[in-house]
């Protein structure tokens, strides 16, 4: 596209990568304590975040809505959450219980936000260039 909006792109691309940044550094860490399938598994999971991040560009997609795009984003996020659960043994445990987890759910509304947002709701990355024309 266009090289004026080069700082938009990293913007993008870059706090995607910095919101996953948790994930390949536990691995290494699983790595370093010998637990080979947490830790191979999580840099399995950190190279499908990184292709998901960097398929689903806007750029990419110019006439598709920004929520539709963080729906792939969303799950990675979800699986991600449920790596860490299962790479701490908390599905083992025996004091954990599914409904101690639900209060987590309301984090989920603030990453919700660009399809529950009626202006963002329908922004797509060639809206750009109409705004900038009026």
């Amino acid at each position: 596209m266009s090289k004026g909006r080069k700082g938009e792109k990293i913007g993008w691309v870059g706090g995607l990568c910095g919101g996953f940044l948790f994930v390949p550094i536990i691995s290494i860490i699983f790595l370093f304590q010998n637990k080979w399938t947490q830790g191979l598994t999580g840099l399995f999971l950190t190279l499908s975040i990184s292709f998901v991040i960097l398929y689903f560009v806007p750029w990419r997609f110019t006439k598709t809505p920004y929520w539709k795009l963080l729906l792939p984003i969303y799950g990675m996020f979800i699986l991600a959450g449920l790596w860490m659960l299962w790479s701490f043994t908390a599905f083992q445990s025996y004091e954990f219980k599914w409904s101690d987890i639900w209060w987590v759910l309301w984090f989920f509304l603030i990453m919700l936000f660009p399809i529950l947002n009626k202006n963002f709701r329908n922004r797509k990355w060639e809206n750009h260039y109409i705004e900038q024309s009026k």
